[in-house]
């Protein structure tokens, strides 16, 4: 007698998550069978479980796909992606941690929240309405759901490289305050990665697309003009963006069953990963290097940076050296000199805000009730600095963006450390947020999720019995993952639920808009299916 039918997708899914996650938690137990260690590999394990069986069962994804990707990304980012890669690299989990307790307590009881309003969205009619009438009555419209042609992605994507240059070369790695010209280019850096949309287009508007021959060589010389882009002016996230957005894509599609993998795509899969593996450690290599070229900034040229990178990535022995004396750093020298490392690999370090909450976190106990006061005053601040300088002030607030030269990791460093400010160090909106609204942060937090789902899946409009889902999606998708629901301050997500959607909608539209008129001479009379006016 079979107790339990394996073959529901439900129950197999359970299964699956389940087995990997014991799986895990064993390692760990091996690896370190300390107390705290064990403790918190439980809590990411069993997290890790509820969070993938919602947001990637089919009846959830299929619905809502982009709002259940910024939640998995919630959980990849703080939890489950350090998990699975410190197992990976036979690591404790709380490697080169200051209080892993804390962290990963306060982390998971944000991933509840998150979770439980994600849950109360996907099964109130109420709550998805305003998506609905966003995506039907405000963005089809405006031609958001209308499917690219390729030549208005390269352009684009060219668009998003030649920003990059002039940005770089002009401002270097910040924008003054009240430089419009310098954050519109800012603006315009994320459409890099929009020519990879090409061949996804069939999946994300769920018909059939013929993409243009030499599609997939021209991407190619593409990905290494991208390449060229960051090696030369030191910007590792640049070429990460464009592969992980791809990545997300392919596994977002997966999910929702628009992609399908026979047994020899699965085969190719397999053995695609095993090729993979030398080249990620040529990748972290290069990633490392880009750091020696990093501490030349602002004393010699982008050309003179890029040559002593490719030094760095030549020399093995330095670059081994260069990563045990960061990972050898303390608190000796204060906040400025605790070690940021945490994942063995530079990538998977990127896509993680762990080690940033256990730096705030372990900076946060040492405040005292005066200095926790500062954080709120901060934050509240940092509030009023999103809203356009005129607004400010006519309403006759005291806050002048000009003097905000500094980032909320700063601010912990400075009362915790008595570092200086301007730093630019990485804050945890998961610490921020407590310090910040106190008991009150759960309530807060689940009412700022609603906001964002109801954005999120704006992108997305059921036409004719289909899902379509936008190209602004898949160029927004890296941030929505990796920094939707968590980032650097309680203010990113606030600015995240508010400006940073109508900014992303007005850019797309007016570029879009842009390049359409200006391609339409070349366009003829050729007839293009435009889901805006259907």
């Amino acid at each position: 007698m079979r107790f339990i039918d394996v073959s529901r997708p439900g129950l197999r899914m359970l299964l699956i998550c389940s087995t990997g996650a014991a799986m895990l938690v064993l390692a760990q137990i091996i690896i370190e069978p300390s107390v705290v260690n064990i403790y918190c590999s439980i809590l990411c394990a069993v997290a890790g479980v509820a969070t993938t069986i919602h947001c990637l069962r089919r009846k959830t994804v299929s619905r809502f796909p982009i709002s259940s990707m910024a939640v998995m990304g919630f959980a990849v980012t703080t939890y489950a992606l350090p998990l699975l890669a410190q197992t990976m690299s036979w690591r404790p989990l709380i490697y080169n941690l200051l209080v892993p307790r804390e962290v990963f307590e306060a982390t998971v009881a944000f991933q509840a929240v998150v979770l439980a309003a994600h849950i109360v969205y996907t099964n109130a009619p109420a709550l998805q309405a305003p998506s609905r009438w966003l995506a039907r009555r405000v963005l089809k419209p405006i031609w958001i759901f209308r499917i690219p042609r390729p030549v208005e992605l390269w352009a684009l994507g060219l668009l998003g490289i030649g920003a990059t240059w002039v940005s770089r070369i002009m401002f270097g790695d910040a924008v003054e305050f009240g430089n419009v010209g310098g954050k519109f280019l800012q603006a315009l850096v994320p459409f890099i990665v929009a020519p990879f949309f090409i061949p996804l287009r069939r999946y994300f508007f769920d018909r059939d697309i013929v993409d243009p021959p030499g599609t997939i060589p021209m991407l190619s010389g593409y990905f290494t003009l991208v390449l060229v882009t960051a090696l030369f002016f030191n910007a590792r996230v640049i070429f990460a963006v464009c592969i992980f957005t791809v990545l997300l894509s392919i596994l977002m599609m997966a999910a929702m069953g628009r992609v399908r993998f026979s047994r020899r795509a699965k085969v190719m899969i397999a053995v695609g990963v095993l090729v993979a593996l030398p080249i990620a450690g040529v990748a972290q290599d290069l990633a490392t290097a880009m750091q020696a070229g990093r501490l030349l900034r602002g004393q010699a040229t982008p050309a003179e940076i890029a040559m002593e990178t490719v030094r760095a990535f030549g020399d093995k022995a330095r670059l081994e050296a260069m990563r045990r004396d960061e990972a050898s750093m303390t608190m000796e020298s204060g906040f400025s000199g605790i070690s940021e490392i945490y994942l063995e690999s530079e990538f998977f370090q990127r896509l993680t805000y762990t080690k940033y909450t256990d730096l705030t976190m372990a900076a946060s106990l040492r405040l005292s009730d005066f200095q926790q006061s500062q954080i709120r005053r901060d934050a509240y601040e940092g509030i009023i600095s999103i809203l356009p300088t005129p607004i400010i002030n006519a309403l006759g607030l005291s806050v002048d963006k000009a003097n905000r030269g500094f980032s909320t990791g700063d601010v912990y460093a400075n009362l915790a450390f008595n570092e200086d400010l301007g730093g630019y160090r990485t804050g945890s909106s998961i610490t921020n947020t407590i310090d910040v609204l106190s008991v009150f942060w759960p309530l807060v937090v689940f009412v700022i999720c609603i906001l964002m789902f109801i954005e999120f899946d704006s992108y997305s409009l059921m036409h004719d019995g289909r899902l379509l889902i936008s190209a602004i999606s898949f160029v927004l998708l890296y941030e929505i993952v990796a920094r939707g629901l968590v980032y650097e301050s309680f203010r990113s997500l606030v600015e995240s639920a508010s400006r940073a959607y109508i900014q992303a909608i007005f850019v797309y539209t007016i570029l879009t808009l842009g390049i359409r008129l200006a391609l339409a001479p070349l366009a003829g009379l050729q007839g293009q299916r435009n889901l805006g006016h259907g």
